[in-house]
């Protein structure tokens, strides 16, 4: 099912099941609630996880459509916006990975001060968020979802 199945299921679930069986003293009686009770915690499990993923695409879909409504604008502040931080990333990384070693290379010859180092975290962060690398992606592609 999923994690939320699987908490309740094997973690609260059990628990649950383990009283119910403990308060009823016939034994087969207290195997029947308890697969009752596991059915219905894992029924109310699913429902949710259903209702979870109803919630995610719908809001997925309503992302969809704004990222349609601001590309198809004329104004840079709207659909410039992707395009101009991918260019700031690409921009960050190429002084990163190619110019700021050679200024330091430059700098040990010529006695300057060293070039300063730019913080890659936000810069690949924010890259790999645009270019949909992140993991949730991933998991995607290799589930065939993609």
């Amino acid at each position: 099912m999923g994690i939320l199945s699987d908490f309740l299921g094997g973690g609260l679930g059990q628990k649950i099941a383990d009283i119910v069986g403990n308060r009823i003293e016939d034994k087969g009686k207290a195997q029947l609630a308890q697969l009752e009770l596991e059915k219905v915690i894992g029924d109310r499990a699913h429902e949710v996880e259903m209702a979870l993923i109803a919630q995610e695409s719908t809001i997925a879909a309503a992302q969809s459509e704004v990222n349609k409504v601001e590309a198809a604008s004329d104004s840079l502040f709207k659909s410039g916006w992707r395009p101009m931080a991918g260019w700031a990333c690409v921009g960050g990384l190429v002084y990163q990975v190619i110019v700021r070693p050679l200024l330091a290379w430059l700098s040990a010859i010529y006695s300057w001060m060293p070039p300063p180092s730019l913080e890659m975290d936000t810069l690949l962060t924010l890259l790999f968020g645009m270019l949909g690398l992140g993991a949730y992606r991933s998991y995607e592609r290799v589930n065939g979802k993609a």
